[in-house]
């Protein structure tokens, strides 16, 4: 998951549960290790019950030791954390087992008919094709992620309040009886509809990567996260989400989105649809606005004083005003058109893109704080970076500047400034250099410390002359 993501993780217990070791691929001879004769025949399992659970060292497990068992942990997330578990079975002597987690073996099958008081499983990360799960209605926590499921019967699980089945063929998923449920994350699926309406108490919703073309959310009143993204939705109404905090919607078809009843909202991420209008008038809490690939041709952030990263590249913006956005630490405005850019009032400013706009001038004077600067692909005959000093990379090509005065940026570590007029550059003072990129000056003189720029750490391209004082 894409970072952004507060969801609850589903494989951590409250209970303490025996963990497999490096060494747990060892044999116990006899597999008929329970009381009455009953076997483990997977070797692997049958190591892990042994070493954890016969308390006696009799080299058996007896109904008392069997009883006694709350967790098993047979989970693995990589090949050196020992061999694989085939088999489960045996399973069904622990009859008060109340948390499994067997996630990354190679299971086929599954069969936990007999552990009732199963609360928590987490199984993900196995060829599963089929998970019956009937006669566990009092599992609370599912994660069942990245087996192969084409089918997911939870209607016996009415306790459930977190289910996590993602990257699974399933086409369809019933979840009418599962009224508990706080948490779903269900991404990377084949669902062409979800219906919702029965989960009021739905807190996190991720079902991006469907085929979703509607998302009727009208009765997921307690809903904060939710990301739908990649999916094929035309419309999305959020007037009934009020306590929503973060709207993951990108790369849909969205035409239009009404935001105005979701004033707690703090992250939104809609890029990559239909959009003509944006407003945000009432998300004055808002703090990351991410809305390129629409064709917006206005944007006003004027109410959004709390935002600290605005992406809005590839709209048609004609202008762009952040006087009221003083806390911005990230500013991606490219490929707009946009004739000028006022950023006086931010001078928390550490990272400007804005190329390929039709900029004339930039002035980055109250910038002081700025490390990246991509203005590349402007109109720009001047730039003046003396009160950068904190600036480590800088794009400036494709402009018009025959001058680049550089003798104060002496933290600069990559320089791109290529395809301008210049007749001169001086790198002389910038020890930090590894890549330098100056083609397309046919008249430029690059004057530097050779014991400091020429070197195999550094890349440069250069078809003018070069001279070393």
């Amino acid at each position: 998951m894409k970072r952004f993501l507060p969801i609850t993780v589903l494989a951590v217990f409250a209970y303490p549960a025996a963990t497999i070791s490096c060494q747990s691929g060892k044999k116990a001879a006899d597999p008929q290790i329970f009381w009455d004769g009953g076997a483990i025949p997977d070797p692997v399992f049958r190591t892990y019950v042994l070493d954890n659970f016969d308390t006696d060292r009799d080299g058996k497990i007896s109904r008392k030791e069997a009883d006694a068992v709350l967790a098993i942990d047979l989970g693995r997330l990589c090949a050196e954390l020992g061999p694989a578990t085939e088999s489960l079975a045996g399973i069904e002597y622990f009859k008060n087992l109340k948390q499994l987690i067997c996630n990354g073996n190679t299971l086929a099958e599954l069969d936990l008919s007999q552990n009732t008081r199963l609360t928590e499983l987490n199984c993900w990360d196995n060829p599963l094709p089929a998970l019956n799960l009937s006669k566990n209605t009092e599992l609370v926590k599912l994660n069942c992620n990245y087996t192969a499921l084409a089918e997911l019967d939870l209607t016996q699980n009415t306790a459930l309040t977190e289910l996590a089945c993602e990257g699974n063929p399933l086409t369809s998923l019933d979840l009418s009886k599962n009224t508990k449920l706080t948490v779903l994350f269900c991404p990377a699926n084949q669902l062409t509809a979800l219906d919702l309406s029965k989960n009021t108490a739905l807190k996190e919703l991720l079902c991006y990567s469907n085929r979703l073309t509607g998302l009727d959310l009208t009765q997921n009143k307690e809903l904060v996260h939710l990301h739908c993204y990649y999916n094929q939705l035309t419309s999305l109404d959020l007037s009934q989400n009020t306590a929503l905090e973060e709207l993951l919607c990108y790369e849909n078809q969205l035409t239009a989105l009404d935001l105005s009843k979701n004033a707690a909202l703090i992250q939104l991420n809609c890029y990559n649809n239909r959009l003509t209008a944006l407003d945000l008038s009432e998300n004055t809490a808002l703090t990351k606005l991410f809305c390129g690939y629409n064709p917006l041709t206005e944007l006003d952030v004027s109410r959004n004083t709390k935002l600290t990263e605005l992406l809005c590249h590839e709209n048609q913006l004609t202008a762009l005003d952040l006087t009221h956005n003083t806390a911005l630490a990230t500013v991606y405005c490219p490929n707009n058109r946009l004739t000028a850019l006022d950023l006086s009032k931010n001078t928390a400013l550490a990272t400007l893109a804005c190329s390929r706009n039709q900029l004339t001038a930039l002035d980055l004077s109250q910038n002081t704080a700025i490390t990246e600067l991509y203005c590349n692909n402007n109109q720009l005959a001047a730039l003046d970076l003396s009160r950068n000093t904190a600036l480590t990379e800088l794009y400036c090509n494709g402009n018009r500047l025959t001058t680049l005065d550089l003798s104060r940026n002496t933290e600069l570590t990559k320089i791109y400034c290529d395809d301008n007029p210049l007749t001169e550059l001086n790198i002389s003072n910038l020890s930090k250099i590894e890549e330098i990129v100056f083609g397309d000056n046919p008249e430029i003189n690059v004057i530097a410390n050779s014991q400091t720029v020429v070197s195999d750490e550094v890349r440069h391209y250069m078809d003018g002359k070069r001279k070393t004082p």
